[in-house]
C-alpha cells in the first residue's frame, strides 16, 4: 500500500498530497485509494504503465501527470482534475466520469470502452482516440481539438462538438440526440449507420438545415479544390455517388501537385474502403471504381508515392477477394453485368472441370432461379485446371462466397464425424485454423501422403472429404467489368 506523506486542509476537507512521484507500473486498487472523505493530489506524478482497478476518486488532482500505456478499469472519477496530463496509448474501460476537469489535457491514441461522460466541459486535445460503446451526456468540447477520433456504437446526448476544432471524425452506429456539429467539418467526416439529420449543424452561430447544406458548401469546396470532401458529401449528404462523378473528380485530383495529390488520393481510397460492403455505395459502382484504380498507371508518379497508393489498394482488393459482403447484397447485382474472372479447379481434364463448376453453380439456381448461369470459358491453363471465364459478376461473386463458406462451415461438420484416431483429431485442429482455400489444400496433401495407410478406413473417409473440396482457390475475382 502506498504511503501518503503529507496531509493539509483544503476547502474544509482532508487533502492527501503525494506529488512528483514515480508510480510506474504500479497497480492501484480500492485499498490503496480508499473511498473516504479524502481528496488526493498526484501533481506531476508518473503513472507510466500503471493500472487503476476498481477505484473511486473524488476531487483528485492529476494535473501534469503522465499516463502512458496506463489502464483504468471499472473505476469512478467524480470532480477529478486531469489538468494538463498526458494520456498516450492509455485504456479506459467501464469507467464513469462525472463533472471532471480536463483543461490542458492531451489524449493520444487512447481507447475509451464502455465509459460514461456526464456534465463535462472538455478543454483539451483528443488525437486518434477511439470511443467504443460510450455515452456522452451534457458534454461540451468548446475550445478543444478533436482530430481523427472514432465514435463506435456511442450515444451522444445534449453534447456540443460544434465549437471546437473537430476534423476527420468517424461515426459508426452512433446515436445523436440534441448534438451540435460544426457544419464546415462535415465533408471530412466518415459516417456509417449514423443519422446526421438528428444532429444540429451549426455554421457561424446559426443552425444549417441538412437540406440546404450542399447549396452552401458544394461550390466552395470545388473552388478550393477540396476534392475528397466533395466526393464524401455526395455520399453522406446527397446520398448520390456515381461512377462518372467519381471519374470527373479523380481526373482533377491527379493534376494537383504532389503534396495535395497524396492527401486527396489516400483519403479517397480510405473513404472507399470505409464504405465498402455497407450498401452505402452501390456495389457495381464500387467494383467499377476499384477496377479503374487497379488499372490506373500509378507509375507516372515517383516510386514511393505510387507504392503508397498500391499498398492501400491491396487492402481493398484483399477484402474483395475474401468476400467481405453478404449474400443479399450480391443478389442485388444485375445478372447482365459481366466480368472476367479465374477459378482454379482440382481436376485434370477440361470437361470434368467445367461440369464440376456447373454443378456448383446449380446450387445458386435453387436459391434464386433468376441468376444468369451462362458462362464462357475463354482460356484454360494446366497444373490443375485454371479457367478464365466470361460471365455474370453476380455469379462470380456468389461462387466465391459459397466456396469460402463451404470451406469454413460444411467441411468442418463432416470432419466431426470422422474423429476415430489421433491423426484425424490433428487434422481437424489444423483445418479449423485454415483461413484460405490454398491452406486447406496444403493440409489435405500432407495428411494424404504421410498420415494414413491406403487401406485405412479413415483414409477413405478423408479422401472423400478432400475430393469434395474441388474448388481450391479463387485467384482473381474481378479483373475487369464489362457493362
Amino acid at each position: 500500500m502506498i504511503e501518503y506523506k503529507k496531509i493539509i486542509i483544503k476547502n474544509k476537507k482532508q487533502y492527501i498530497k503525494n506529488e512528483r512521484k514515480n508510480f510506474s507500473y504500479y497497480t492501484f486498487n480500492q485499498y490503496d485509494l480508499p473511498q473516504l472523505e479524502f481528496a488526493y493530489s498526484f501533481f506531476r506524478s508518473d503513472f507510466r504503465g500503471a493500472t487503476f482497478d476498481n477505484v473511486t476518486l473524488l476531487e483528485t488532482d492529476f494535473d501534469r501527470s503522465d499516463f502512458i500505456d496506463s489502464r483504468f478499469l471499472n473505476s469512478n472519477f467524480i470532480s477529478v482534475k486531469f489538468g494538463a496530463s498526458e494520456n498516450k496509448n492509455a485504456v479506459y474501460k467501464c469507467c464513469n466520469f462525472n463533472s471532471c476537469s480536463y483543461k490542458g489535457a492531451v489524449f493520444t491514441t487512447t481507447i475509451f470502452s464502455e465509459c460514461i461522460f456526464k456534465n463535462i466541459h472538455f478543454i483539451c486535445n483528443f488525437d486518434r482516440c477511439k470511443f467504443i460503446n460510450c455515452q456522452f451526456i451534457n458534454c461540451q468540447f468548446n475550445r478543444s481539438s478533436v482530430e481523427e477520433c472514432t465514435f463506435l456504437k456511442c450515444e451522444l446526448t445534449d453534447t456540443d462538438l460544434a465549437q471546437c476544432h473537430a476534423e476527420n471524425l468517424i461515426f459508426i452506429d452512433t446515436f445523436l440526440q440534441n448534438v451540435f456539429l460544426g457544419a464546415p467539418f462535415i465533408p471530412n467526416y466518415l459516417i456509417r449507420n449514423t443519422n446526421i439529420s438528428d444532429a444540429k449543424l451549426k455554421y457561424r452561430g446559426k443552425i444549417v438545415p441538412i437540406t440546404k447544406y450542399t447549396e452552401l458548401f458544394e461550390n466552395t469546396l470545388y473552388q478550393q479544390k477540396r476534392y475528397f470532401e466533395l466526393l464524401n458529401i455526395s455520399i453522406i449528404v446527397k446520398k448520390i455517388f456515381s461512377y462518372d462523378y467519381f471519374l470527373s473528380i479523380f481526373n482533377e485530383v491527379v493534376l494537383l501537385d504532389e503534396l495535395y495529390r497524396k492527401f486527396h488520393i489516400n483519403n479517397i481510397i480510405k473513404m472507399l474502403d470505409f464504405y465498402f460492403s455497407y450498401k452505402t455505395i452501390d456495389l457495381i459502382t464500387y467494383f467499377k471504381i476499384i477496377d479503374y484504380l487497379n488499372k490506373y498507371d500509378w507509375e507516372k508518379f515517383h516510386f514511393e508515392e505510387s507504392l503508397q497508393y498500391k499498398a492501400n489498394l491491396y487492402v481493398i482488393n484483399e477484402k474483395i477477394s475474401n468476400y467481405c459482403y453478404d449474400y443479399d447484397y450480391l443478389n442485388t447485382i444485375s445478372s447482365d453485368t459481366k466480368c472476367l474472372y479465374k477459378i482454379r479447379l482440382n481436376c485434370e481434364q477440361k470437361e470434368v472441370a467445367i461440369n464440376k463448376l456447373k454443378e456448383f453453380i446449380n446450387q445458386f439456381k435453387k436459391i434464386n432461379p433468376e441468376i444468369n448461369d451462362n458462362i464462357e470459358v475463354l482460356e484454360i491453363e494446366k497444373c490443375s485446371i485454371i479457367l478464365t471465364i466470361l460471365g455474370s459478376l453476380q455469379l462470380a461473386a456468389l461462387t466465391g462466397l459459397l466456396v469460402k463458406k463451404s470451406i469454413h462451415d460444411s467441411h468442418n461438420d463432416k470432419v466431426k464425424m470422422m474423429m476415430h484416431n489421433e491423426n484425424m483429431k490433428k487434422y481437424q485442429e489444423l483445418l479449423s485454423k485454415a483461413k484460405t482455400p490454398t491452406k486447406v489444400k496444403e493440409i489435405n496433401d500432407v495428411f494424404k501422403e504421410y498420415l494414413f495407410d491406403d487401406n485405412d478406413e479413415d483414409y477413405k473417409k478423408f479422401n472423400n472429404l478432400a475430393n469434395s473440396i474441388f474448388i481450391s482457390e479463387i485467384i482473381t475475382i474481378i479483373i475487369s467489368l464489362i457493362v
